[in-house]
């Protein structure tokens, strides 16, 4: 019953003539008739408004009671009725994409079931093609998935419309309006028509490869003015897979990513023999502006741990912890979902140029930090945070401000685990607890695993079979490693230093009672065999509010769970802001 919704649904795709109706990417499958309800639900289930897609769930007297010995579709097709007071009321998800019309007609996108998934992300390709012929310029589009050297990536076909030349930067930045930025194609091929199979459909075997020759775009390309442009633009282009990258062009816009950052940072380091912060491309995130620091043998002048992820607006600042990779790339889009008002501060570990020595203890890294915090806030309310354990040292900041009579409005812990609590859990390491530790941790490192290309699989297993205890490791995984090592690290020197350093730093750390409040933000696929919140009660004097979010230890800061994330953390400071106007006020 793949299209269900069609035939349980009012026609109204037709003229009173009997004539078909003319659409431009718009297909109306029109009213629920009678006996029947229909809803139009997110992925929790919650109704969306009108005009915002959503998968189309029907109920009330046409749903049949399930298919014939086949509990397994049964279970994930016909679901609770959260709408009815029927007891045993049933609604069966179509797995048509769909939304409301101002109308009340209910307008037929796609399928759910022809989702892609491109770095983790369940993509609906019918979207962005709807999206794109909204623009005025564009009379048809299609958009493929395209993989170039183990990473995929979206490619999308366009034909204009007459006499129009659409400039991709146009188009780029229409999309950015209306989908997230993981659903931006990467690659925009403009042609003078689609190729059509015998039947009329777009034959999308017969699209021009994204890394091949393809016709001509109209966008602002800017070659290389040296010979250093033009070896980092190869180097750009061998990482992002993607074809004639300008030296004007941005590292995020053409969907780079932390994971991407590090291979390209690795390869500088291997080119030019520079060690630069994953960071600096928050401040030079195009060829030309990357190759201005490669010629500044002396740059940075200074190292600052403190670097600037989003400036403007005049609210309080929020600062934000580097978790053991040292780097703080990965908050980039947390920053961006947070809103332009909001001043967004990531603090990066000392030593990632591989200049100056690292820090070796959470209080040493929390209280240079706060010294370079201070620079830009001198006193409080103070508002920290941090994944992993970036949160174990805005922990240990907020311990100190505390001592210090300072002030913290907000202390946002992202999925961080209590330091060193876990050790004293009553049966900690008991047989039945250890398995169901390494069992919840197998099931995260398997869906970070999905994500990586088959060379980064193996680097990312050897990197975590690193940190298992010597006596564990035998004599296949020492050649294992020393093969690896011969081959090249995926990681720079200085990165891999850091981390060592700070998962032994964390594992020292010995935590005091933090007499302010904590906020936990949890995600809901746990690594830990018991509740955090128990640890936290033990470490925190003050009261402890949590928020579950989606995804595991390592995507919650990712597409799509941290949009979740960055819905309640904006809550929480505004809250924060709330609560401290107030007290202001009757102070």
């Amino acid at each position: 019953m793949p299209f269900l919704a069609v035939y349980m649904l009012g026609a109204a795709n037709h003229r009173t003539d009997g004539a078909p109706l003319s659409f431009r990417g718009e297909v109306p499958i029109g009213r629920p008739i009678s006996n029947t309800s229909v809803y139009i639900l997110d992925r929790s289930m919650n109704p969306v408004p009108v005009g915002v897609q959503g998968e189309l769930y029907i109920g009330g007297d046409g749903v049949a009671r399930g298919y014939v010995d086949r509990a397994e579709l049964n279970a994930e097709r016909f679901v609770r009725d959260p709408f009815s007071r029927e007891t045993g009321a049933r609604l069966y998800r179509t797995g048509d994409l769909v939304r409301y019309r101002a109308n009340g007609e209910i307008e037929f996108i796609g399928r759910i079931d022809n989702q892609v998934k491109v770095r983790g992300f369940r993509i609906e390709l019918g979207e962005i093609e709807l999206a794109l012929v909204e623009h005025p310029s564009v009379r048809e589009a299609v958009v493929v998935v395209r993989k170039d050297n183990g990473d995929k990536h979206l490619a999308a076909y366009l034909a204009p419309q007459a006499g129009i030349k659409p400039s991709i930067d146009d188009l780029r930045d229409f999309l950015k309006g209306k989908l997230p930025d993981h659903m931006v194609p990467s690659v925009f091929v403009v042609l003078e028509s689609l190729p059509l199979s015998p039947t009329g459909k777009v034959d999308r075997r017969a699209l021009p490869t994204s890394d091949g020759p393809v016709p001509a775009t109209v966008t602002s390309f800017a070659p290389p003015a040296d010979e250093l442009e033009l070896k980092l633009k190869k180097t750009w282009e061998r990482v992002l897979s993607k074809p004639s990258i300008g030296v004007n062009d941005n590292f995020f816009e053409l969907g780079g990513h932390s994971l991407l950052a590090v291979r390209l940072f690795a390869q500088i380091e291997k080119s030019f023999g520079r060690t630069l912060p994953l960071a600096t491309l928050f401040q030079s995130p195009t060829i030309k502006q990357l190759a201005r620091v490669l010629r500044e043998e002396g740059w940075p002048a200074s190292w600052s741990s403190l670097v600037m992820i989003q400036g403007g607006g005049k609210r309080t600042p929020f600062f934000c912890i580097h978790a053991a990779g040292g780097n703080v790339l990965e908050y980039h889009d947390l920053a961006r979902l947070l809103g332009p008002e909001q001043p967004f501060y990531g603090i990066q570990a000392r030593g990632l140029n591989g200049k100056e020595e690292p820090h070796t203890s959470i209080r040493e890294m929390a209280a240079h930090y706060l010294k370079e915090m201070r620079e830009v806030q001198p006193e409080g309310p103070y508002l920290l945070g941090g994944r992993s354990s970036g949160g174990t040292i805005a922990f240990e900041m907020a311990c100190q401000l505390a001592a210090q009579g300072e002030k913290v409005a907000l202390l946002a812990l992202l999925d961080t685990y209590p330091a060193g609590y876990f050790k004293l859990l009553p049966g900690s390491g008991s047989l039945r607890q250890r398995a169901s530790r390494y069992a919840r941790k197998l099931r995260s490192h398997t869906e970070n695993v999905r994500e990586l290309s088959p060379p980064e699989r193996f680097a990312y297993v050897l990197r975590k079979l690193r940190y298992v205890p010597q006596k564990a490791k035998h004599k296949l995984y020492r050649r294992a490693y020393k093969i690896y090592e011969r081959i090249g690290r995926p990681l720079p020197a200085a990165l891999k230093n850091i981390e060592e350093i700070n998962f032994a730093a964390v594992k020292d750390y010995l935590p005091q009672t933090y007499s302010g409040d904590v906020t936990l933000f949890l995600a809901t696929d746990l690594t830990a065999d018991y509740d955090l919140r128990d640890g936290w009660r033990e470490l925190v004097g003050g009261r402890i509010e949590a928020h579950e979010i989606t995804g595991n230890h390592i995507n919650i800061i990712k597409e799509p769970h941290v949009g979740l994330l960055a819905e309640k953390l904006r809550a929480c400071l505004e809250k924060a802001r709330e609560d401290h106007t107030t007290a202001r006020r009757a102070a």
